[in-house]
C-alpha cells in the first residue's frame, strides 16, 4: 500500500518494530506507516521517539479483527452471540456493575448455558468498557469502533485476502455440487410487511430480494436464467423450505441473534449472509440471504457474492465493467469467476439499489457505504 503512495526509492523496509521506532528517532525515516495500534502516538513515544508526531487520520486498508472457530462446531454460534450480546449491551448503556438489567430468555444452548450473556458482560463488561480498558489510553476508540445508530453507512467489503490462492474444488455431495448437477439456483423470496410502515406496496424489495437470487445463481450455474425464484408466504416457511432441501438459499431473511442458533422445532441452524438492507425506524429490520448451517462451503459462497456487490460499489466497478472483479481461487478453478458473474448479472449494490428501490425509498444512513472517512460499522442484531 505504501508503494501506491510513496516512490519505492524513498521506502525503508524494516524487519523489527524496535528498528522502525528508531528510524524515526534519527530521522532515518521521517514517517511510518502500519497498524493504527503499532504507530499510535503512545506506542511510539513509550518506545523513544521524544519528538512531534500526528497519527494521520486516514485509513489505507481495513484489516478487521475477529474470534475463528472450527467450521460445524456450536461453538461458533455461542461465539457469535456472546460478541453480540457485548455490544447489545453498550447499545442499552448496560454495564459491568448493571448486568442486572439484562434481559436474557435465552435457552438455545441448554440449561447448562443458561445465563451466557448476562455472565460474559459480568466477567468484562460491555464493548466499550472493554475499549476503554485495554486499548484507549494506546488509541483513542475512532468512528469505526463506535455502535452505528443510523444516521451513517453500514455496507462495508471485508478484505478479500488472497484470492490467487486454489483452494478445494466443491464438496461431493454439498449444496453447490447438487446446483450444478441440476443446473439451477432455487431462490426463496417473501417480502415482510413491516419493514417499512410507510409503504404499503413493498413491490420493490421482493425485486432487490430477486436480484441477489439472480447474482448468487449467476456465481454458482454463470447464469441469471437458471435463478428460479420459489414464492414463500412468510418467514416461517421459508426456514422451513430451506431446512426439507425445497431451496438452496432464502433472500430477504430478517436477521436476529437467535436465528443464528438451531431451531428446536426444526433441528436446523441457519447462517446469514451481510444485510443488504437496514430497514428504519424502531423496529429495525434486516435483510440477508440464510442458507442452512450443515454446509458451511454453500453458506460462505453466499456469503462472498453479497460482499462482492459491496465491494464492486467501494471500487467504482460498475455492471458493464465486470471484468475488473478480481478472480478467485478458493473455491477450485470452476468458481474463479464468480465475482466476475455476480457483477455482469446485477451490478453494483449502488445499481442493484437505484434500479430496485431508490424510486420508493431514497438510499440514506445504514444503506449507504461506509467509505473514507469511515463511520462507525458496529451493528447490534436484534435480540429476538
Amino acid at each position: 500500500i505504501a508503494k501506491d503512495h510513496i516512490p519505492s526509492s524513498h521506502i525503508v523496509v524494516y524487519s523489527q518494530l524496535s528498528e522502525m521506532y528508531k528510524m524515526l528517532e534519527n530521522r532515518t525515516c521521517n514517517a511510518i506507516a502500519g497498524e493504527r495500534t503499532i504507530i499510535s502516538e503512545t506506542n511510539v513515544k513509550e518506545n523513544g521517539y521524544s519528538g512531534p508526531y500526528i497519527l494521520g487520520r486516514r485509513t489505507y486498508s481495513k484489516e478487521p479483527l475477529a474470534v475463528v472457530t472450527q467450521e460445524n462446531d456450536p461453538l461458533s454460534e455461542l461465539v457469535d452471540n456472546v460478541i453480540q450480546a457485548l455490544l447489545v449491551a453498550e447499545e442499552l448503556n448496560i454495564t459491568q456493575s448493571t448486568v442486572s438489567a439484562f434481559l436474557e430468555t435465552q435457552h438455545e444452548f441448554g440449561k447448562e448455558f443458561e445465563g451466557i450473556f448476562r455472565n460474559s458482560i459480568t466477567a468484562v463488561g460491555n464493548y466499550g468498557e472493554m475499549y476503554e480498558r485495554h486499548l484507549e489510553g494506546k488509541l483513542p476508540r475512532n468512528a469505526i469502533n463506535e455502535i452505528n445508530k443510523g444516521s451513517s453507512g453500514l455496507l462495508y467489503s471485508h478484505p478479500f485476502g488472497a484470492l490467487g490462492n486454489i483452494g478445494p474444488d466443491p464438496i461431493s455431495g454439498g449444496t453447490l455440487e447438487r446446483i450444478a448437477i441440476r443446473g439451477e439456483l432455487r431462490c426463496g423470496i417473501t417480502v415482510s410487511q413491516d419493514v417499512m410502515e410507510s409503504n404499503t406496496n413493498d413491490t420493490y424489495l421482493r425485486e432487490l430480494d430477486s436480484d441477489f437470487c439472480h447474482a448468487v445463481a449467476a456465481s454458482a450455474v454463470q447464469s441469471t436464467n437458471d435463478a428460479v425464484l420459489v414464492d414463500i408466504r412468510d418467514e416461517e416457511e421459508g426456514y422451513v423450505a430451506l431446512a426439507n432441501g425445497t431451496i438452496d438459499v432464502f433472500s430477504g431473511a430478517s436477521n436476529d441473534i437467535q436465528k443464528f442458533v438451531r431451531n428446536p422445532l426444526l433441528d436446523v441452524g441457519f447462517s446469514f449472509s451481510r444485510p443488504y438492507f437496514y430497514g428504519f425506524g424502531a423496529g429495525i429490520e434486516t435483510r440477508s440471504l440464510a442458507t442452512k448451517q450443515d454446509d458451511p462451503q454453500w453458506s460462505s459462497f453466499v456469503y462472498w457474492v453479497v460482499m462482492s456487490t459491496f465491494y464492486a460499489e467501494e471500487e467504482g466497478i460498475s455492471q458493464e465493467e465486470s471484468l475488473d472483479m478480481p478472480l478467485v481461487g478458493v473455491l477450485g478453478q470452476d468458481y474463479n469467476r464468480m465475482y466476475r458473474d455476480a457483477i455482469r448479472a446485477v451490478g453494483n449494490y449502488g445499481e442493484i439499489y437505484d434500479r430496485n428501490v431508490n424510486a420508493r425509498v431514497q438510499r440514506q444512513g445504514r444503506n449507504e457505504l461506509n467509505i473514507a472517512p469511515l463511520g462507525p460499522q458496529h451493528y447490534p442484531l436484534p435480540l429476538y
